[in-house]
């Protein structure tokens, strides 16, 4: 869970025009990439990739 100042350092980009992501890395027992999982993004991110926001963002 982040703090709160980390949670006000993502809000700044909630509405800005630059898309704007935060991703999770799955990697498997030998260390290599799997997956990712979005953590955050912002409306234009949402935007570029074509999906509603609310469905990018795994909590």
């Amino acid at each position: 869970m982040p703090s709160n100042k980390e949670q006000f350092s993502l809000n700044i980009f909630d509405n800005s025009p630059i898309a704007y992501c935060v991703l999770e890395l799955v990697l498997n027992d030998e260390g290599q990439p799997i997956d990712c999982i979005y953590r955050y993004c912002n409306q234009a991110f949402a935007d570029i990739k074509g999906y509603r926001l609310e469905k990018m963002i795994c909590t």
